[in-house]
């Protein structure tokens, strides 16, 4: 299944969906072009098109401070309780990326499961299916290694720290190739399906690849978890060629955003 002159870790073939008679691409492509540069073959899907399979993406209007974000981690509870409601049968696990956020999170879950009977049917359940292997989880990114579910839910955690505020390029364990790495292990969990929760969008992130290989990763992530979109086009590294392309490079750049010429241009 896998051709590669360089072998990937072996959850990526551990991800095989043999019930479907393949993997879902989406779910490998990302870090198939980011870290294996495209050396991974997979055969396709029968469910390539089922909207309950690949990746998506939830834009929360979540305030970041302190370390962590309660409205993500809010909607991040609310998807876990609907997963759980409408996909008893798939597992789950949830991942943000720096541990205050893990520790509020879990600490919100608690509170939850105190009360709400479908949630500790499906906990036990998964205690107890497959030797437990497969049981709900809540973790910060440094915690996951070798966990695979069904359906992994992603909470970014940064963003704006006032509504309309601006994204400080803060992004903690993510920054660097360390960062990179953790990002790829993380990517690569799910079997079905992948939801990210994030305050900011692609957008909001101006790390480059080869000055924040990690902050540039998550970046790519979050524009193709929401577009499905993998490439957006090769930067030339011209400079502007008419006083039009000058003038819009201007606003973008009075709006807090770094403008990038010439994309696409050979």
């Amino acid at each position: 299944i896998l051709g590669l002159e360089t072998y990937p870790p072996i959850h990526l073939v551990a991800a095989m969906d043999f019930s479907s008679f393949g993997l879902i691409p989406s779910l490998i492509q990302f870090s198939n072009r980011m870290v294996y540069q495209d050396k991974l073959i997979v055969y396709p899907s029968a469910n390539i098109n089922d909207p309950n399979m690949g990746v998506s993406f939830k834009k929360v209007d979540g305030i970041y401070k302190s370390s962590t974000n309660p409205k993500e981690a809010g909607e991040m509870i609310k998807g876990a309780k609907i997963h759980m409601k409408t996909f008893p049968n798939r597992s789950l696990g949830l991942v943000v990326m720096n541990n205050p956020q893990s520790e509020l999170l879990n600490a919100m879950w608690r509170k939850e499961r105190q009360t709400d009977s479908f949630i500790q049917k499906y906990e036990a359940k998964w205690k107890t299916h497959n030797a437990g292997l497969e049981k709900f989880f809540i973790k910060n990114l440094e915690s996951v290694q070798g966990d695979e579910r069904d359906v992994m839910f992603i909470g970014t955690v940064y963003g704006p720290e006032s509504q309309g505020g601006r994204t400080y390029q803060r992004f903690g364990p993510i920054n660097g190739i360390r960062g990179k790495k953790r990002l790829n292990v993380l990517f690569s969990r799910a079997k079905k399906k992948i939801v990210t929760f994030s305050s900011m969008t692609a957008a909001d992130i101006t790390a480059k690849e080869e000055n924040n290989p990690g902050a540039f990763m998550l970046k790519s992530w979050l524009e193709y978890s929401a577009t499905g979109i993998l490439d957006t086009g090769s930067i030339a590294g011209r400079e502007p060629d008419s006083d039009f392309e000058i003038f819009v490079a201007q606003k973008i750049q009075s709006m807090g955003f770094e403008p990038v010429p010439q994309v696409g241009v050979k």
